[in-house]
């Protein structure tokens, strides 16, 4: 399979891709870079993929799939404080304030979270306890720990978003 004829055969599910990635990730960057992790796997594979009968399932069931790994990767949740950086000692101190600071501001809008939401963050998130553990502890599903983690990533950075754009 050439380029012209993977673009023709799976460029057409491009949308319905976009569509999963987005719902599932909440986020249109993130679900851009599934599809692109998608779509490179699936160019990698091209020579296996004429046996498969139904492409549009398969390429669903491929976004959804790389989805639900980016929503397990613990490297997601530092996103909420930047990392620190190799800097002078003053800059070093001003930077570890203002993590402080954000830091602080995160847990606030955690404790405002509904229900059980900040306590799942917290424990996943800053205390690193695995996915499948916090989901056992608090019977609930791992699919709900996923969903829960991200609302409340999209709630936190939905503050941000509004903070910054109070303060300009």
């Amino acid at each position: 399979m050439d380029a012209r004829q993977f673009k023709e055969t799976f460029l057409p599910h491009h949308r319905l891709m976009y569509g999963v990635a987005l719902r599932m990730l909440g986020d249109e960057s993130e679900a851009e870079d599934a599809l692109q992790d998608v779509f490179t796997s699936l160019w990698e594979r091209r020579a296996s993929l004429a046996s498969v009968e139904n492409l549009r399932a398969y390429c669903v069931a491929m976004t959804r799939n790389r989805c639900l790994a980016m929503l397990s990767d613990p490297s997601r949740c530092p996103g909420f404080l930047p990392q620190m950086s190799e800097q002078g000692d003053d800059a070093r101190d001003e930077r570890r304030l203002e993590q402080r600071d954000r830091l602080e501001l995160v847990e606030r809008v955690l404790d405002t979270l509904p229900g059980r939401y900040g306590e799942i963050v917290r424990r996943h998130c800053f205390e690193g306890e695995p996915l499948e553990d916090v989901a056992r502890d608090l019977d609930l599903s791992g699919g709900n720990i996923r969903v829960i983690l991200s609302r409340a990533r999209k709630a936190v950075r939905e503050y941000f978003i509004k903070r910054n754009e109070y303060d300009r």
